[in-house]
């Protein structure tokens, strides 16, 4: 296996970056499972991670996983037919440099059109919500997801992001944990990035995508 961790390195003065537990829970999950996992951002090179959020000391201790919050790829120097599955990180900073973004828009279509799993946690739903094909079609048009609610979001942000999944056609699922729609994976918050992570694991070692194929 071969997983794209995507972050945001969007900074601001306040608490925008990445809320690291939702990128350090899934890389463990996915390093334990066997998988080689790579870190790529809008910019590359290094992740603001967000001030605020309580740190993952065991990353922050661990040099091999440091290197990519130092080093990660441009996502444009990236491609899914080198990778088995796409997972988006969170923070609030996804809501503004993974929104819109061209590069990541054309990595989730080829991603979704060899059906492997795409999973996104907490404000990393954002990357997703703004992916549409050729024809205008949103990628979560009619499907089944969960992100940060109305309710639940506490910061500043450019949009609410539970009303934007719901205008574009998704269907939100408030308080669930995670939520599997075929080869969509979402999870809540950064307390569901383990989930997420293993539902996407699930899912590669089921070979599921290439039985779609068939």
């Amino acid at each position: 296996m071969k997983i794209l961790l995507v972050t945001t390195t969007h900074h601001q003065p306040g608490n925008t970056g990445l809320w690291l537990d939702t990128l350090a829970a899934p890389y463990y999950a996915f390093i334990e499972a066997g998988a080689d996992v790579q870190v790529a951002s809008p910019k590359g090179g290094r992740v603001t991670l967000d001030p605020t959020a309580e740190q993952h000391h065991q990353l922050l201790a661990d040099q091999d996983a440091i290197y990519w919050l130092e080093n990660s790829l441009k996502l444009s120097e990236v491609s899914a037919e080198n990778y088995d599955s796409i997972f988006i990180a969170g923070g609030r900073g996804a809501m503004w440099d993974l929104v819109d973004n061209k590069e990541l828009n054309a990595l989730l279509q080829d991603f979704n059109k060899a059906h492997k799993p795409i999973a996104a946690v907490a404000h990393g739903v954002a990357g997703l919500c703004c992916s549409k094909d050729k024809s205008g079609m949103s990628l979560l048009a009619g499907r089944n997801v969960t992100a940060i609610s109305n309710e639940e979001e506490k910061g500043e942000v450019p949009f609410p992001l539970e009303t934007r999944l719901k205008e574009i056609g998704a269907v939100f699922y408030k308080g669930e944990k995670v939520v599997s729609d075929e080869n969509i994976i979402t999870g809540r918050n950064a307390e569901a990035a383990v989930e997420t992570a293993e539902a996407v694991i699930e899912q590669l070692e089921s070979n599921y995508y290439v039985h779609f194929k068939i």
